[in-house]
């Protein structure tokens, strides 16, 4: 090996050790600045379950529950609504409304429970008594005759036809309309459930069947009877 050769290996073998070494320097540095950020976030988060508020906040941007539930819970406390409107005063028109509605003349029950009958759904829960003597219950369709009470159309393969004609006793719950929970009305109507016997009458409540529901085509077929609730208990 020459001279020549020998000084520009040298040289060569210099310069890779600069090169790597500058590099390891730079990687060394990187890493300490990370583990930096990692020990100041482990402190200042390291009482968080501990179920104290970390020294940071969320960034309310994305949604981060802890962060806007909190806010919420504050605006509830200053404004009094979980919707944000704002606390007030009633105006004047509305305490004169309130005050008429103390003294307007309502309905009797009965009124409204014959009015929750004529413009409900058309549907209600039926529930009667087996030969065993269990209740059951199923979901019927209905129609307010003239009297306001309530006729049916039941197939006679239905367990709940089998048990009326049996045993007349029966209730109806009816539900106002777009019911969605407790508060809202509902009438329960217990009496006596009987077939219609008479056909001028059968065909009455017929009519009236089909002016509730005018897809019921069925109420024709040879295997359906026409029931009606003619008397009421309570």
């Amino acid at each position: 090996m020459s001279d020549h050769t020998l000084r520009l290996s040298v040289a060569m073998n210099v310069l890779l050790s600069i090169v790597f070494g500058a590099m390891a320097v730079s990687r060394t540095r990187v890493l300490g600045a990370s583990l930096r950020q990692t020990v100041s976030f482990a402190e200042r988060t390291s009482t968080f379950h501990g179920f104290r508020r970390p020294s940071f906040q969320y960034d309310a941007r994305r949604r981060n529950r802890a962060s806007w539930v909190s806010r919420a819970e504050e605006k509830e406390k200053d404004q009094g609504h979980s919707d944000n409107r704002p606390r007030r005063e009633p105006t004047e028109k509305e305490l004169r409304v309130m005050e008429y509605q103390k003294n307007a003349a309502k309905l009797s029950f009965a009124e409204e429970a014959k009015s929750l009958v004529q413009y409900g759904t058309g549907y209600g829960v039926i529930s009667t008594v087996s030969p065993e003597g269990f209740p059951g219950g199923a979901v019927v369709m209905y129609a307010p005759d003239e009297e306001g009470l309530p006729v049916f159309s039941f197939s006679t393969m239905s367990s709940h036809t089998q048990d009326l004609l049996k045993n007349n006793k029966a209730s109806l719950t009816v539900t106002a309309m777009e019911f969605k929970g407790a508060a809202d009305a509902r009438v329960n109507m217990v009496g006596e459930i009987e077939k219609v016997t008479d056909e001028e009458q059968a065909k009455k409540f017929k009519a009236a069947f089909l002016q509730k529901h005018p897809s019921a085509f069925w109420v024709e077929f040879g295997d359906f009877i026409m029931f009606r609730m003619s008397t009421v208990k309570q």
